[in-house]
C-alpha cells in the first residue's frame, strides 16, 4: 500500500537509493538520489505504450540503480484536493506496487513541480524546444524527489 509522505515519515528509509517518478498520461519522468540522498539525477522520460512494456523499462532502472523505494508525484489541485489525475496515479501505483511487492511506495504532492521546470528551461538556451520538452518530465521527477527529501530533512 502507497503512503502519502507527509502522513508516513516514519516509513522512509534514508539509506537507500529512490526512484522519483513524474507520473503523466503518455511520459514517465525519472529521477533517481543517490543511497545518501544527498543528490538527484534526472534519469530519462518514458514515452508510455502499454503497462507490460512500462513494467519492462521500469524493471531494469530499478535493477540497475538497486532502486529501495519509490516516490511518485501526487496531482493534488491548488487548494489540496485530489485532481482529476489522482486516480490515474493511484492505478499505476497499484500495478507498481503488484510487481514489485518488496519496495515501499510514496506519493508526494506535485504541485508547482512542472512550472519551475517550465521556468527553469525556457531560461536554458542551451537545449532546442524539442530537447526542453524531452526532458522536462525527467527534471518535473528530479523537483519532486529534492522537495520530498528537503521534506523529510526539516519535519521527520
Amino acid at each position: 500500500m502507497a503512503y502519502h509522505l507527509k502522513h508516513k515519515p516514519e516509513l522512509w528509509d534514508n539509506t537507500i537509493r529512490i526512484l522519483a517518478i513524474d507520473h503523466g498520461t503518455r511520459t514517465l519522468g525519472l529521477a533517481v538520489s543517490n543511497s545518501a540522498q544527498t543528490v538527484v539525477t534526472p534519469l530519462q522520460t518514458i514515452h508510455r505504450y502499454k503497462w507490460n512494456q512500462d513494467k519492462d523499462i521500469l524493471a531494469k532502472i530499478i535493477s540497475e540503480y538497486d532502486i529501495g523505494a519509490v516516490l511518485v508525484g501526487y496531482p493534488l489541485n491548488m487548494d489540496g484536493s485530489k485532481g482529476t489525475r489522482c486516480q490515474s496515479v493511484n492505478d499505476f501505483v497499484v500495478l507498481m506496487e503488484q510487481a514489485w511487492p518488496d519496495l515501499t511506495f510514496f506519493f508526494f504532492d506535485e504541485r508547482l513541480s512542472t512550472q519551475s521546470v517550465d521556468k527553469f528551461l525556457d531560461n536554458d538556451m542551451s537545449k532546442t524546444r524539442t530537447k526542453r520538452k524531452e526532458f522536462k518530465d525527467a527534471l518535473a521527477a528530479q523537483v519532486i524527489l529534492e522537495e520530498a527529501l528537503l521534506w523529510i530533512k526539516n519535519n521527520a
